[in-house]
């Protein structure tokens, strides 16, 4: 392995402030593994933050709808309002529930999302489909409350593809609670909607 002047690059941490690090320069490919490495640190525990391409494009909605059993249809701006006298709604998350997010700069748009797994009380995992306009599905996807109160109003979402916390805080509505516990493992169901058999 030859090694050359070590290079720095900025690693933002769970606190938002940058570090530098040490990057040494070399053919043999260790540099990515310890980019790789010092990014995996900003992740919380045995969360695996992962992007998986469907057997067709998928919208945030109808994955929502089969990972929670949440039986709500139309957009997803508003599922908030659709839930009312049919499922529970929460500031708190609770393992099953679906996230209801605002879109960043209107209304109009919102996404959905499937929390897996609580990390702490302000931090969740989910599951959810077309984050980036891509139809695909990110699974064990971080999402941290960003809110003053810690009341799950403003959220930021790990963005997998690039393996850091977006750069944007998203304003939440609450979590829908399902009927009963039907969130299992991380991906379940999903594979289903990705291979596209039933």
């Amino acid at each position: 392995m030859s090694l050359s002047v070590p290079e720095v690059e900025p690693i933002i941490t769970n606190e938002g402030r940058a570090r530098l690090v040490l990057m040494p320069r070399s053919s043999s490919g260790m540099e990515e593994q310890t980019i790789v490495a010092e990014r995996r640190a900003l992740v919380p525990g045995d969360v695996i933050p992962q992007v998986v391409d469907g057997a067709t494009k998928l919208q945030c909605v109808p994955f929502a709808r089969a990972q929670s059993g949440i039986e709500i249809r139309g957009n997803a701006n508003r599922w908030w309002q659709l839930a009312v006298g049919k499922y529970q709604r929460s500031k708190r998350p609770e393992t099953g529930s679906v996230l209801v997010m605002r879109g960043y700069s209107t209304s109009r748009r919102g996404h959905v999302a499937v929390v897996k797994k609580i990390i702490d009380d302000r931090t969740i995992v989910v599951d959810h489909a077309n984050w980036g306009n891509d139809g695909r599905i990110y699974l064990q996807a971080p999402i941290r409350d960003m809110s003053p109160k810690n009341d799950w109003s403003q959220v930021q979402v790990w963005f997998t593809p690039n393996n850091q916390w977006g750069r944007r805080v998203y304003k939440a509505k609450g979590f829908i609670l399902p009927t009963s516990a039907v969130a299992g493992g991380s991906g379940d169901q999903a594979m289903t909607l990705i291979s596209g058999s039933n």
